[in-house]
C-alpha cells in the first residue's frame, strides 16, 4: 500500500514525503521518543562520520486555522495539506508513519493562530534524504522523522528501493535503542 501512494503522489508539485518514528496509541500517532532516546540517537548521529552534511537551526513556527504555519525566524509560510498516512508496526517499542502532503508557499494566512511550536532541530543529510532530529521546546517532546529531501533522485528509481532503503535506516536506529 505505502508503494502505489509514494507513486501516486512523489510527481506532485510542492510534495513532502517523510517517515515518522513513534508508537501507535488509542489516542492517535505520538512521535515523542523521551529525552533519553533522542539523546542517545542525537550522539550516534553527530560521532557517525557517514553524513553528507549536518546543520541544526531553532525556530518558532506558528499554525493558523486555515492549515497555514509560519516560520518566525524565515518568515516561510506554506499551506499545509495531508494527502496520505498510513502506519506500520515495526516492533513492539515503536511504529512507523509515512506521512505524504502537499505544502505549498504562500504569502498569506489567517490571522487566528491555533498553536505554536518552538523547535530545536539538529538535521543529518545523506544521499536522497535527511534524518530532522527535533526537540519541541514549549511541549518538551522529542521526535524523528526522515523526509526525501532530494525528490528528483527518488523519482528516478524504483518505489520499493526508495521504501526499503528508509525503512532499512529506521531498522538500523533502532539497534541503537536496543
Amino acid at each position: 500500500m505505502w508503494n502505489s501512494n509514494l507513486a501516486k503522489h512523489i510527481y506532485k508539485n510542492n510534495v513532502e514525503i517523510e517517515l515518522r518514528f513513534g508508537k501507535q496509541r488509542k489516542s492517535g500517532f505520538d512521535p515523542n521518543l523521551g529525552s533519553d532516546n533522542f539523546n542517545k540517537l542525537l550522539e550516534a548521529f553527530q560521532q557517525s562520520n557517514r553524513w553528507d552534511s549536518f546543520y541544526s537551526s531553532s525556530y518558532t513556527e506558528v499554525f493558523h486555522d486555515d492549515d497555514s504555519r509560519l516560520n518566525l525566524t524565515t518568515n516561510d509560510a506554506v499551506f499545509k495539506r495531508r494527502l496520505y498516512t498510513s502506519n506500520k508496526i515495526l516492533n513492539s517499542s515503536f511504529d512507523l508513519r509515512l506521512s505524504i502532503a502537499s505544502a505549498t508557499p504562500t504569502t498569506s494566512h489567517s490571522s487566528h493562530v491555533t498553536f505554536q511550536r518552538d523547535k530545536k532541530r539538529y538535521s543529518f543529510v545523506k544521499s536522497f534524504y535527511r534524518f530532522d532530529l527535533t526537540h519541541i521546546v514549549n511541549s518538551n517532546t522529542f521526535e524523528l522523522e526522515m523526509e526525501i529531501a532530494d525528490l528528483s533522485y527518488a523519482r528516478r528509481h524504483d518505489y520499493d528501493f526508495i521504501l526499503s532503503i528508509m525503512i532499512d535506516e529506521f531498522n538500523s536506529i533502532i539497534r541503537l535503542l536496543i
